[in-house]
């Protein structure tokens, strides 16, 4: 009885790290994936479209509003710093394919890509529990920071850290009240909270 008990609780133990793990899948200093899903229009978004640029990914979905005030701040900021040499991509996050086609409309303002990940395959690759999840990546494809959750007092935060990575050392970029924003049903989100954990599949 005594053996079966330490068995169980050592498999309990190894889940656990196991699930830890995965929570944790990209780390600073790590490669991201090169295949980061398909755009509005059904093709491949991927890392190596735009060699050399410094990237951010962030992890988003309409029903998070932390992620519907990140979104229109990344966007001033590529918009600031030059898409020649800084590049968003928003993958969409445990929404179906449908209501990721819906949001073209409402984000048709914005430059930065948007992809949608089918069947969840990259945010699992990348170990998403919650969202916004963001990661700022340099040219080489390494992590070089890992942000969770959002907040209005990080927009100046991340505005400094990328142009710095990029090494745009000129005027800061547009405040986020000057970017565009989500337009109908996706709007309504907009609240203010940090992070929110992911959806029960």
């Amino acid at each position: 009885m005594v053996r079966i008990l330490l068995y169980a609780v050592a498999l309990f133990a190894a889940g656990f790290a196991s699930h830890a793990a995965r929570a944790e899948n990209f780390r600073i200093g790590d490669k991201v994936p090169d295949f980061l899903g398909q755009d509005y229009a059904g093709r491949p978004v991927r890392l190596s479209d735009d060699p050399g640029k410094v990237t951010v990914i962030t992890f988003w979905a309409t029903w998070c509003g932390p992620c519907l005030q990140e979104l229109p701040v990344l966007e001033a900021i590529q918009e600031s710093v030059g898409k020649d040499r800084f590049r968003v991509i928003g993958i969409n996050f445990q929404e179906s394919l449908s209501t990721f086609e819906n949001t073209n409309k409402s984000l048709s303002k914005f430059q930065m890509t948007f992809s949608y990940d089918a069947g969840g395959a990259i945010a699992k690759q990348f170990g998403i529990n919650g969202i916004p999840h963001l990661y700022i990546v340099d040219g080489q494809g390494e992590i070089v920071d890992i942000h969770v959750g959002y907040g209005p007092e990080m927009a100046d935060e991340l505005a400094r850290e990328i142009t710095g990575l990029v090494g745009d050392h000129g005027p800061a970029p547009n405040r986020p009240d000057r970017a565009p924003r989500p337009s109908g049903p996706t709007a309504t989100a907009y609240r203010p909270a940090l992070a929110i954990q992911a959806r029960a599949n």
